[in-house]
């Protein structure tokens, strides 16, 4: 929190993420591990390929109902634009990685490195906030 105490919004959320991530490394392990070890084919192989992706897709959605939810306007105006740099991060990576692909012939990016883009650039975008915005004990 950047300043004063979190309102029920971000404590609804902050307990939400932690549930989503509970549940995506839950899911992402046991579908690694049933994949390796069943090696199931078509339909199962999808599912369980498709699995993972439930609670991450989750988390999106549940950023967009803490938006929503915020009544606290500057807390409001940070999370968007910290999501609104995550997104820029993503889409330049997508638009570099195009170029390289359909000039350079260049290979894909490993799996799963997007959505880490767009998270990453998320978390510098709120530490950056979190240094800027803090209020100085004279004030």
């Amino acid at each position: 929190m950047i300043c004063g105490a979190k309102s029920k919004a971000q404590k609804r959320y902050e307990r939400d993420v932690m549930w989503l991530a509970a549940a995506y490394m839950l899911v992402l392990l046991g579908s690694a591990w049933l994949v390796k070890a069943e090696r199931p084919e078509h339909f199962f192989l999808y599912f369980w390929s498709v699995l993972p992706a439930i609670p991450v897709v989750g988390l999106i959605l549940r950023m967009g109902r803490y938006l929503r939810d915020e009544t606290d306007e500057f807390q409001r105006l940070l999370r968007m634009q910290s999501i609104l740099a995550g997104t820029g991060a993503l889409l330049a990576v997508l638009v570099v990685s195009d170029f390289l692909r359909g000039f350079a012939h260049a290979g894909d990016l490993p799996p799963f490195t997007l959505f880490l883009v767009f998270a990453g650039a998320m978390a510098v975008t709120q530490l950056w906030q979190w240094m800027h915005n803090r209020a100085h004990d004279d004030e």
